[in-house]
Order: C-alpha cells, then structure tokens, then sequence
C-alpha cells in the first residue's frame, strides 16, 4: 500500500514538473520588451512582428492591452491604417474601459476626421 502511494506522490511530482517546463518559454517572455524596443527604435515593422506573437501566445496576459495598443500603433506609424483601426477596435471591444482603451477612441476619432 505504502509503494502505491509512493509511486502516485512521485508520478505527480514529475508531472507537475513536465507541466511546467512545458509551459515556460524564455523566448516569449522577451517578446514584449523586444516589441518595445523595436517600436521606440521606429522598427515599426518588427514591432507588429513580436506584438502579435505576444497577443497570440498569451491572450489573457494583464499586458495584453498595452501591447494591442502599441500594436495598433505600429501599424499606424507603418502606413497600415485599415489594420491599425481593426486592432483599435479589437482592444476597445475586449477590454471595454482603461487608459489604454480610452487612448484608443481618441486616436480613432482622428480617423473619422
């Protein structure tokens, strides 16, 4: 009895260290400081490159709304104003409110001007 407890305590152990390397990935932690940098730089291009790989590998990340906000920008700032609109829009409908929603509506507003 005692080795099957064992064993199960071990193979959750495992697992839950499995699980966790699975998960971790050093690359993408980087991926919002190198579309900052790359967006600071004017590298507007390669900003969108690592923003909508932030967006996409972490949807539900606290700073998902500042990066749709720089992504928008960085289609913006690239000549793209049809899909830095759509991302304005993507951002204001999924957060609702905040500074960076708000920060939205305004710079849509000069669209519509």
């Amino acid at each position: 009895m005692m080795r099957k407890w064992k064993f199960l305590l071990m193979t959750l152990y495992f697992s839950l260290i499995l699980a966790s390397c699975a998960t971790t990935n050093p690359k993408l932690d980087d991926v919002y400081d190198q579309g900052m940098q790359a967006y600071q730089s004017g590298r507007y291009k390669e900003a969108v490159k690592h923003f909508k790989v932030f967006v996409q590998e972490k949807p539900n990340n606290p700073l998902n709304e500042v990066v749709l906000y720089y992504l928008a920008e960085s289609y913006r700032n690239s000549g793209d104003s049809d899909r830095a609109m759509n991302v304005y829009m993507e951002l204001i409908n999924k957060h609702r409110s905040g500074f960076w929603v708000e920060q939205a509506r305004k710079d849509l507003k000069h669209y519509a001007e």
